[in-house]
């Protein structure tokens, strides 16, 4: 069962790529529409992922069943934004290019709107239900993990695995897709505004507004923890492996 799900994964994986490779040749927003449409029509060949009660879907109780994930959103913008200071600076340090990006209105509404929500229905909504028979916390790992490889950079990787890990986290808490969709759409819109905010005093209110959350966040009635499941084999394994130096050598080639 579990090698059938991870090849029905590799090929979802391998269809969005297809979907942003054919975007690329468009322009914003249509680019990220377009990536869009092969995400939907992965969901459409995948039905169960709806009809799966272990399925995250777009929940809207769940804002007033668990309250307290709203807490979490300080740490994933500081840990988030934090990563991706670092990589810059260490891909900056090794002679890498960094990727160059002018606000503008179809950016905004590719980037920033359209981007999240494809990303959110494949990595948190389709692979991490199709990932659950490894465990919840191998599910979000293996999300997280993709997620940064699907980034195609070196310079975007750290940052996303960071990001996969929260949103990941938040999905299988809530059940549901609302809070890593919000969280998402929240951290996009910091990131495309961010040149107009000074960084240094964002990161340390960030870092003091986070530190409270996570206070409250333990000391409160927070969600039960992520359950420990059993291992995949390395056959289990191998097409996810593949996948991932497929993307690794993508990753390489935009340094």
């Amino acid at each position: 069962m579990k090698s059938s799900q991870t090849l029905r994964a590799v090929f979802y994986l391998l269809l969005s790529l297809f979907g942003m490779l054919l975007g690329s040749l468009l322009p914003q927003p249509l680019s990220t529409a377009c990536h869009l449409l092969f995400v939907l029509l992965a969901l459409f060949l995948e039905k169960r992922c709806f009809e799966a009660e272990a399925s995250p879907r777009l929940y809207l109780r769940s804002v007033l069943a668990l309250p307290r994930l709203w807490l979490l959103f300080p740490a994933f913008a500081f840990c988030t934004m934090g990563a991706n200071l670092l990589s810059a600076r260490i891909t900056a340090a090794l002679g890498g290019t960094l990727p160059g990006v002018t606000p503008s209105l179809p950016l905004f509404f590719g980037a920033v709107l359209l981007a999240p929500i494809a990303e959110e229905l494949l990595f948190r909504g389709l692979l991490l239900r199709l990932f659950i028979p490894y465990g919840e916390r191998g599910a979000v790992l293996l999300s997280a993990v993709l997620f940064a490889l699907a980034h195609g950079s070196i310079f975007q990787i750290p940052y996303a695995l960071v990001a996969g890990l929260f949103l990941g986290y938040t999905a299988v808490c809530s059940k549901g897709l609302f809070y890593p969709l919000v969280f998402h759409l929240l951290y996009n819109l910091f990131a495309f505004f961010g040149n107009a905010i000074p960084t240094r005093p964002l990161l340390l209110s960030l870092l003091g507004l986070a530190i409270f959350s996570l206070l409250l966040f333990v000391l409160g009635k927070h969600p039960s923890r992520l359950t420990r499941g059993k291992r995949p084999t390395a056959r289990e394994m191998l097409p996810l492996l593949l996948y991932a130096t497929l993307m690794i050598v993508f990753a390489v080639f935009n340094f």
